[in-house]
């Protein structure tokens, strides 16, 4: 599971994701549940807790920017 500040596009479970800088990660998102801003955390807009399952997805850090896979959606 990891937390998310932004999404650019669509944000849908099922889609495929790989970390930028790590080619051989790859992971689809099982889950997506949103929270509101936090008084405490000074933050503006709301987060997302995402949980991904697949291919080296613990090697994921905190601040890793994901890209979405072209083609690899919850429709195949």
């Amino acid at each position: 599971m990891c937390v998310a500040e932004s999404f650019t596009g669509e944000a849908q479970v099922g889609m495929v994701f790989r970390p930028v800088g790590l080619p051989d990660v790859e992971g689809r998102r099982t889950a997506l549940s949103w929270y509101p801003p936090r008084p405490e955390t000074q933050r503006r807009g709301p987060l997302a807790k995402v949980t991904l399952m697949g291919k080296g997805v613990g090697r994921i850090g905190r601040k890793e920017l994901l890209v979405s896979l072209p083609g690899a959606d919850a429709h195949e």
